[in-house]
């Protein structure tokens, strides 16, 4: 693998930012509390939320299980909206 762009050390700065507030809002006042919340060793956790290393893709989904929050937005900062039930038709014919 290459070396990182500026680009690059964003995006990891922006996925720490949002794993710390993950991990805020579910109650978790230390990095070890959520690391152990999600089940992963907390050096590791710890070298995810300062945005040391980019975790990978199965680990991201272990933290968003973990806090409860989205793994897309997580990851990548989209919000997913959940779908509208569609209207519902009326049974009645009109004459």
């Amino acid at each position: 693998m290459g070396r990182l762009t500026t680009y690059d050390h964003f995006q990891m700065r922006q996925l720490a930012a949002r794993l710390r507030a993950a991990r805020i809002a579910a109650g978790c006042v230390s990095m070890d509390d959520g690391a152990r919340r999600c089940g992963t060793v907390s050096g590791v956790y710890n070298r995810h939320e300062t945005g040391v290393i980019m975790p990978t893709i199965p680990l991201i989904l272990r933290y968003a299980k973990g806090f409860g929050v989205s793994p897309c937005w997580l990851a990548f900062g989209i919000a997913v909206k959940k779908a509208k039930p569609p209207p519902r038709r009326s049974t009645r014919f009109s004459t």
